[in-house]
C-alpha cells in the first residue's frame, strides 16, 4: 500500500509540473478524486517536496519502509527550510526511520531541523508564540472542541495541573474517569466556580419555544453559534441546573 501511495505521489508531482498553476492543479485533482481543494493542495505540496527536496524520504516511501502519513511527518517540519537545508535534514532523518511511530518520527525530524537551521528555528518559534489563540469548534451530539495553541511550557503546566487534581479526586473515591475529571476541573477553573457548583455563569443564548421549555413537547432548541440541541439540554440550561 505504501508503494502504491508513492507511485501516486510521483504521478501527482508529474501532473503538477505540467498541469498549470498550483491552484488549477489542486482544483483538477479535487474534482477527479472527489476531495477538497485544500486536501489536494496539501497532497501536491507533499508530492513536489518528495520528488525534489526530500529524495531519501521518497526512496524510503517507494520501498514501502514508510507510508504517506510518515512521509508527511518528515515533510511538514521542513516546509520553511531552504532546499539545501531540507536535503540535509532528509539525509540525516533517512538513517533514523527504523522503529519509529509517526509521533516519534515527527519529534526526531524537529530535533534535526533545530540543529540544521538553529537561527531560523528560533525565529519561527518566537513568531509562533505570538500566534497563540483559542478556538471553538462545534461537534455533533451536543459536544464541542475547545482548541488552544499555547507556548509549550504553559500548555504542559496546565495539563499537569489538571491531571494532578484529577488523580487526587480519584484517590478520594470519585467514580468519574480521569478524562472526565480533567475536563470537569478545567471547566470549574475557567468558569471560576467551586467544584460541583451548578450553573454556567457566562451568558449562553438558547432559543426554545414555550411548550418545549414547559416539557410539553420535545422540539429541538437552538444554541446560538452552535445549532440545534435536544430539548432536555435546553431545559437544563434554562433552569441553570448544571449539565453533565
Amino acid at each position: 500500500m505504501a508503494q502504491l501511495e508513492a507511485e501516486q505521489a510521483a504521478d501527482v508531482a508529474l501532473f503538477a509540473a505540467t498541469g498549470g498553476s498550483a491552484r488549477s492543479v489542486a482544483a483538477e485533482l479535487a474534482l477527479e478524486l472527489s476531495m477538497t481543494e485544500r486536501r489536494t493542495g496539501a497532497d501536491v505540496a507533499l508530492a513536489q517536496a518528495l520528488t525534489t527536496r526530500l529524495p531519501a524520504t521518497f526512496a524510503a516511501f517507494q520501498r514501502g519502509e514508510i507510508d504517506g502519513f510518515k512521509a508527511r511527518m518528515i515533510f511538514e517540519p521542513t516546509i520553511a527550510l531552504s532546499d539545501e537545508m531540507a536535503r540535509q535534514v532528509d539525509a540525516i532523518v533517512a538513517t533514523r526511520l527504523t522503529g519509529k511511530n509517526p509521533s516519534s518520527l515527527r519529534a526526531a525530524v524537529n530535533r534535526v531541523v533545530q540543529k540544521v537551521d538553529a537561527e531560523g528555528y528560533e525565529r519561527r518559534s518566537r513568531a509562533r508564540r505570538r500566534d497563540r489563540s483559542v478556538c471553538l469548534v462545534h461537534q455533533d451530539e451536543t459536544m464541542s472542541t475547545l482548541l488552544c495553541d499555547l507556548p509549550v511550557e504553559q500548555a504542559s503546566a496546565i495539563y499537569t495541573s489538571l491531571d494532578h487534581q484529577a488523580r487526587k479526586l480519584r484517590r478520594g473515591g470519585e467514580s468519574r474517569t480521569l478524562d472526565q475529571l480533567r475536563s470537569d476541573v478545567l471547566v470549574d477553573r475557567l468558569l471560576n466556580r467551586a467544584p460541583g457548583e451548578s450553573g454556567i455563569k457566562p451568558v449562553v443564548y438558547v432559543y426554545v419555544d414555550l411548550l418545549t421549555l414547559a416539557g410539553l413537547n420535545e422540539d429541538p432548541a437552538e444554541l446560538s453559534g452552535c445549532g440545534t440541541v435536544p430539548a432536555w439540554l435546553a431545559r437544563a440550561l434554562a433552569a441553570d441546573s448544571g449539565v453533565s
